[in-house]
């Protein structure tokens, strides 16, 4: 789903079931899309009529991009990083919490992010009551980050063309249609980026340090802290902001009588 504006959410709030393509108003700004998708690449960056909806956003080939787009992608790209680091960690305390050896890491090694946080909560009963509550700390933190990590990575689909490094920003753009239609669209500054990191770095320490507790090793942390609610609170609950939600079927004009 492409961009909105005001006239673009009423144009498709009156579109009929039965409109054909058309007849059909341009669905959710995809003529701008569109527009800026037919200028030859080395002119996109000046796509006339698309300011509207795509501001200082811009799709330009890499060596087109100013020093504030470059930093905010090696920036983006250390925090997929740092996320993949934190996966990792974490993949490798459920398979020793399985049972370490081959068939742990086969178990575990094409579990997605899901089924990786349903095995924490299922096994962590199995230990005492300070490594349980540790596990799902540790759990709870991952699913609530992965929301983050999954609305950036895959909603992502342009950087700003700002001079200052700092007010560098991502237009995100997201739709789903899971019962209802929601269409979410916003601006991701860099320091937003940055927190993500962060956090992908706090929850790789934390898994780390819970392995080094349940499976001290040669070279593990002597007594590290034990992740709890308390030390290791999860990220706030990731908030959309929604920009076409609809939430009732379209109001269909009145046949009169």
């Amino acid at each position: 789903m492409a961009f909105l504006s005001g006239s673009d959410t009423s144009a498709a709030l009156s579109l009929s079931p039965g409109a054909n393509s058309a007849s059909a108003p341009a669905l959710c700004g995809f003529g701008a899309i569109a527009s800026a998708a037919s200028i030859p690449r080395r002119n996109r960056s000046s796509a006339p009529g698309s300011s509207s909806i795509l501001g200082d956003f811009w799709f330009m080939t890499t060596a087109e991009y100013g020093d504030a787009r470059r930093e905010y992608l090696i920036h983006l790209g250390e925090s997929l990083i740092a996320w993949n680091q934190a996966e990792m960690v974490l993949r490798g305390l459920l398979t020793r919490l399985c049972g370490e050896g081959l068939v742990s890491l086969i178990l575990t090694a094409e579990l997605g992010s899901q089924g990786m946080v349903d095995a924490l909560r299922s096994i962590s009963p199995l230990h005492s009551k300070e490594f349980n509550v540790a596990i799902n700390t540790i759990a709870k933190y991952y699913e609530t980050l992965r929301a983050y990590r999954n609305y950036y990575f895959h909603g992502l689909i342009a950087v700003s063309s700002g001079i200052e490094i700092q007010k560098a920003s991502g237009l995100l753009n997201v739709a789903s249609s899971k019962g209802k239609l929601g269409v979410a669209t916003q601006n991701i500054p860099l320091s937003e980026i940055d927190t993500l990191r962060s956090r992908c770095e706090t929850l790789m320490g934390a898994t780390g340090d819970l392995i080094d507790l349940m499976f001290p090793q040669e070279g593990s942390r002597v007594n590290p802290p034990l992740p709890t609610p308390e030390s290791l609170p999860p990220p706030p609950t990731l908030k959309k902001q929604l920009r076409y939600p609809l939430n009732d079927p379209p109001q269909q004009p009145s046949s009169g009588g």
